[in-house]
C-alpha cells in the first residue's frame, strides 16, 4: 500500500491479514516505485494525494514499466474526484477506483476479485513464456537423431509440463520413446 499517512497504512494492515495478505507499506511513490522493482507484489493500493510524486505519477510510471505493469492497481483515496477524474484514472490504467472512508467488506471483495484475476493472468503469462520456447525446443530437437538423446532433452526442459505421477516415470519414459520412434519412422 502506498500511501504518506502512517495511521492509514496501520488501520489497511488489519483489514489486509484477514485475507491472508502481507502489507509492504510505502509512504511516497518514489519508495513505491523502488519497492516495486525488488520484489513481486500480487496488488498496490495507492493513495492519489502525496507529495513530490502523486498516485497518477505513480501509476503512470507503473504503467509503462514492462517489468511491473502487470500488477493489479487499486486507487484508494479520500478524495472525491469527479466521474471525469475517475473515468481517466481508470483509463490510465488503474483496475479499480474505492474512496476513503470505505466500506470494509466492499474493499476485501474488490481485493479479492484482482487477486483472482492476476491469478489467471500470471497462469496465462507463464503459459506463454512455456509456449515461446517451443521454437526453441523444435530447432533443438530437430538437429538430433537419437531418439533417446531427444527424449532425455525433452523431459529436462519442464518435467512439470507432463505431471508425471512418482513412480510411472519409468512407464512415461518408455511410452514417449516408443510414440517418438514411430513419428520418426
Amino acid at each position: 500500500m502506498v500511501d504518506d499517512s502512517p495511521d492509514k497504512l496501520l488501520a489497511m494492515e488489519s483489514v489486509l491479514t484477514s485475507l491472508g495478505q502481507n502489507l509492504v507499506r510505502a509512504y511516497s511513490g518514489e519508495e513505491a516505485l523502488r519497492l516495486l522493482l525488488k520484489r513481486e507484489f500480487a496488488l498496490i493500493l495507492l493513495d492519489v494525494n502525496m507529495p513530490h510524486k502523486d498516485g497518477f505519477t505513480v501509476l503512470k510510471e507503473i504503467r509503462e514499466d514492462p517489468a511491473i505493469q502487470h500488477i493489479p492497481v487499486i486507487i484508494l483515496t479520500a478524495t472525491r474526484f469527479s466521474p471525469t477524474e475517475i473515468q481517466s484514472g481508470l483509463n490510465m490504467g488503474a483496475d479499480d477506483y474505492v474512496t476513503k472512508p470505505f466500506d470494509r467488506r466492499e474493499l476485501l471483495a474488490r481485493i479479492r476479485t484482482r487477486l483472482r484475476v492476476k491469478e489467471a493472468e500470471d497462469v496465462i503469462r507463464r503459459r506463454n513464456r512455456e509456449l515461446n520456447l517451443l521454437p526453441e525446443i523444435g530447432k533443438d530437437l530437430s538437429a538430433r537423431l537419437n531418439i533417446n538423446e531427444l527424449t532425455d532433452i525433452v523431459l529436462d526442459v519442464d518435467k512439470s509440463l507432463f505431471q508425471i505421477p512418482a513412480g510411472y516415470e519409468k512407464v512415461a519414459v518408455d511410452e514417449f520413446r516408443r510414440r517418438l520412434t514411430k513419428i520418426k519412422n
